[in-house]
C-alpha cells in the first residue's frame, strides 16, 4: 500500500515530500531502490513580471498576499489535488531599488533564493526578501522521496509522471504558468539545505 504526498513545514526547504511504502519483488529488479529527488520549474520568467508591493504568506496578523499560488496534481500513489502558497513566510518586497542579483533568482517554496556573490558559474547563493521589477526569475519545487521508503527510478519516475504542477502568479497579473520536470537525482543526504543550483540560475 502506498501513502500520498506530505505536505512539509515552514521549516522545510521543499515544497512536497512523497511517501512510499515498500514496493514488490518486481520493482526491486528494475533497479536500486533509493530516495529520488525530482525539481520542477518554471520557464525563466522575464524583467516585468512581478507588481510592485509588498508580499506574504501566513505572516499574521496581516492577510495570505501571496507571489504565487501552486497548483499541485498526481494520481500515483494515491489521487491527489491542491493548492499551496508561495514564498512562505515574508514580507517580500518587489521594488525598483531592491538591489540586483545575477543571472536569475528562485522562487522556492519557503523563500527566495540569489546569487548574492560570486559568479552565475561559480555562485554563492543566499536568501533574499526583496527582488527588482526587472530581475529574472524562476519558480523552482521539488518532490523528494520518503527517506523511509526508498523506491526503484522506474516506480519514482511513474510517480512523476502523474504529476502536473502550474503556478498561478497573483502578483503577476494573474498569469498562469506550467512548471516541468527537469532534472532528477539521488536526493543527497544534505538536501535540504543544498539550494545553489547554477543550472537553474542560467
Amino acid at each position: 500500500m502506498r501513502t500520498g504526498f506530505v505536505r512539509l513545514g515552514l521549516a522545510a526547504t521543499l515544497s512536497t515530500m512523497l511517501a512510499l511504502a515498500s514496493v514488490s519483488v518486481a520493482d526491486a529488479a528494475n533497479g536500486p531502490q533509493k530516495v529520488w529527488l525530482t525539481y520542477f520549474a518554471s520557464a525563466t520568467l522575464p524583467a516585468g513580471t512581478w507588481t510592485p508591493g509588498t508580499y506574504w504568506v501566513n505572516n499574521y496578523p496581516n492577510p495570505d498576499r501571496p507571489m504565487y499560488t501552486l497548483h499541485e496534481s498526481w494520481t500515483l500513489p494515491t489521487p491527489y489535488t491542491g493548492d499551496q502558497l508561495g514564498p512562505m513566510a515574508g514580507p517580500y518586497v518587489v521594488d525598483p531599488a531592491a538591489p540586483a542579483y545575477r543571472g536569475v533568482a528562485l522562487l522556492r517554496m519557503n523563500h527566495i533564493e540569489a546569487i548574492t556573490s560570486g559568479t552565475v558559474v561559480r555562485p554563492t547563493c543566499g536568501k533574499v526578501t526583496s527582488l527588482r521589477p526587472s530581475q529574472r526569475t524562476r519558480i523552482v519545487v521539488a518532490m523528494v522521496g520518503d527517506s523511509a521508503n526508498p523506491v526503484t527510478r522506474k516506480v519514482w519516475n511513474q510517480e512523476m509522471a502523474t504529476t502536473r504542477i502550474t503556478a498561478t502568479l497573483d502578483a503577476g497579473a494573474g498569469v498562469t504558468v506550467p512548471l516541468k520536470s527537469i532534472k532528477t537525482e539521488v536526493a543527497p543526504p544534505n538536501v535540504f539545505t543544498d539550494l545553489c543550483r547554477a543550472a537553474f540560475l542560467r
